[in-house]
């Protein structure tokens, strides 16, 4: 049970991470142009 908290919050974290990269990458291509 323990384990399985544990594992969402890793998933949870690593959705915000990709959010985030994306965010700047997008950010980062638009300034570009």
């Amino acid at each position: 049970r323990k384990l399985r908290t544990q594992l969402n919050n890793h998933v949870v974290i690593v959705l915000l991470a990709l959010c985030f990269i994306v965010l700047v990458i997008d950010h980062s291509l638009y300034l570009d142009a």
